[in-house]
């Protein structure tokens, strides 16, 4: 290890100093904070084991991190022909592409690293992380390490952990809308006529109503049931929130909620965050009957968008889910990588091998939704 590097290995995050973590945390970067961390932590999800890490080098502050445990199924981001192989295997052999997989970065799907450098950080730095993650994968039995989701611009500084390594893979991409309208009028103005129409016949859907509550605490029990609908039809599943996850949400984050009723019913929900001027669409909770014969769902993200213009966001990210509807109403795909290695030499070489049935490439050609 190189004499300017010095590390830190924290079973909690309490034990971590708030301002220490949060000086490599941009004002609107809330998914890195050390309240979200802790949000992540204090939810207790099953199964999931925590270490958080911070790296000086040369006396500064050089990066932090978080690590933690999660069962996986590495076909996860397979097609569907793969998966459905994998399943009919796993009937015979449960084990069958099945780890414990040492995550860098948080239990929680939502599009975004949690690893933060400092400007000038050296390949040392990374070099250290690497080494952490391989200790601390044995230490929590785990036999994969997986550095999760980075943007293109974020990979550029992340070729050291490929020279420790760890593969480069295609992830899951993110969607995100730029925002440049002021009123929904506008947005839906800029619209080509096609697509303008199919937005229309969302927000008029007939004996839909919408509310926004910023204080959504009581309501967070029926928010959970249908978030556990969508989980239960979710063609990928890393993982699954808990009850406690949504009752710490709205008090830690101060995010709010987007609800679709009808006749008083509860049908549907967003959670929704606005930092600065980034929006982030964080979990979606739908009942599907209803969403089959009201179309609740293309509704509830046209109402996140309209939201995110009345707020004056810049940008909205918009999750890695639904790509089709999102497109339609103007969002790009962005690709995300993931870096992934075998703690077994052996193993880590069939996972190169099969990488490209595993991890394929997804590409979503943009549309032309907007005439102006």
């Amino acid at each position: 290890m190189n004499s300017g590097i010095t590390t830190r290995i924290y079973d909690r995050i309490d034990n971590v100093d708030p301002e220490e973590w949060n000086s490599l945390v941009a004002g609107d970067d809330v998914l890195a904070t050390h309240r979200f961390v802790k949000l992540c932590e204090d939810a207790a999800l099953a199964g999931v084991h925590f270490r958080h890490v911070i790296v000086h080098e040369r006396g500064r502050l050089a990066a932090i991190a978080t690590l933690c445990t999660l069962d996986v199924r590495l076909d996860l981001m397979a097609g569907h022909s793969t998966r459905a192989v994998a399943a009919a295997v796993r009937r015979v052999f449960p084990p069958f592409l099945k780890a414990r997989v040492l995550l860098g970065g948080l239990p929680v799907s939502l599009g975004s690293s949690n690893l933060r450098l400092a400007p000038g950080a050296s390949p040392h730095v990374l070099a250290a992380l690497a080494k952490i993650a391989k200790e601390v994968a044995t230490e929590l039995d785990a036999s994969v390490i997986a550095w999760k989701e980075f943007s293109p611009a974020e990979t550029i500084a992340l070729d050291p952990l490929q020279a420790a390594g760890y593969l480069m893979l295609p992830s899951i991409p993110a969607c995100t809308l730029a925002v440049r309208w002021t009123t929904l009028a506008d947005y839906l103005t800029s619209m080509r006529a096609g697509y303008r129409r199919q937005a229309l016949t969302a927000l008029r859907a007939d004996g839909l109503a919408v509310r926004r509550i910023d204080d959504w605490r009581e309501y967070c029990p029926r928010i959970f049931a249908l978030y556990e609908q969508v989980m239960d039809r979710a063609d990928m599943q890393l993982e699954r929130l808990n009850l406690r996850f949504f009752q710490l949400l709205q008090p830690v984050l101060g995010c709010h909620a987007l609800v679709v009723e009808r006749d008083g019913r509860l049908l549907a929900a967003a959670i929704v965050h606005h930092a600065g001027a980034t929006g982030l669409f964080l979990l979606a909770g739908i009942d599907y009957d209803d969403h089959r014969e009201h179309g609740v769902y293309p509704r509830l993200v046209t109402e996140v968008i309209a939201d995110a213009i009345a707020a004056g966001v810049r940008m909205l990210e918009l999750g890695q889910t639904s790509y089709d509807l999102k497109r339609r109403l103007g969002a790009l795909t962005v690709p995300r990588s993931l870096y992934l290695r075998h703690v077994s030499p052996a193993l880590h070489h069939l996972v190169r091998v099969a990488a490209p049935t595993l991890f394929p490439d997804r590409y979503f050609a943009p549309r032309r939704v907007f005439a102006r």
